[in-house]
């Protein structure tokens, strides 16, 4: 993985800020961005998601900082990382958290297949059309896929994963979580 680091700026409450923007390519695709500034005496790392933009997203987290102060900072850069492990970890449809089958089948070459059972009794199974064995080898690749999937299954159909496969006690720490970052941001 190759990382390129770029000097960038943003604006808080008309204050420009420097920082670095970091992203990872992988085989020369962009996997992942960081952005690193200081801010009132607070070094700030933030992990970025694909769709996230850094001019909005570190003006965002001053606005925290301002509002929180430290501690209160600290809680809420522990929240976003508890849901992103949750994210990156199992699947979410609908703010449920959802186990997955997973099984290594083959280990030369690797091949990973990954199911998850709908509540119709349908199953997807983070595969697409024209993959390749070596695409099967991809765990994070089958996942992301199946994460797709059954978010899109849900969004055509209304139709959520099998009961069976909730993790209850992901799901409640999800939205506990997911609904304090909510309420700071709607009071800022």
């Amino acid at each position: 993985m190759k990382k390129v680091d770029s000097q960038v700026e943003f604006i808080h409450n008309g204050e420009e800020i420097k920082a670095t923007l970091s992203t990872y390519y992988d085989k020369g695709i962009e996997r992942h961005s960081t952005i690193m500034f200081n801010y009132k005496d607070i070094n700030v790392h933030i992990s970025l998601d694909e769709d996230e933009k850094y001019y909005f997203v570190a003006p965002l987290h001053c606005r925290v900082l301002d509002k929180l102060g430290l501690d209160g900072y600290k809680k809420y850069e522990k929240y976003l990382s508890d849901i992103r492990t949750i994210e990156h970890n199992y699947i979410v449809v609908n703010d449920k958290v959802y186990n997955y089958y997973s099984k290594l089948i083959s280990s030369s070459p690797k091949y990973y297949v990954v199911r998850l059972k709908m509540a119709d009794g349908n199953y997807l199974d983070g595969t697409y059309r024209f993959m390749t064995v070596q695409d099967h080898g991809n765990k994070r690749m089958l996942f992301k896929n199946l994460q797709y999937q059954a978010q899109n299954y849900f969004k055509e159909n209304k139709i959520e994963p099998a009961i069976e496969c909730l993790n209850q006690e992901k799901t409640e720490e999800y939205q506990k979580k997911k609904k304090w970052i909510n309420e700071v941001h709607e009071s800022l």
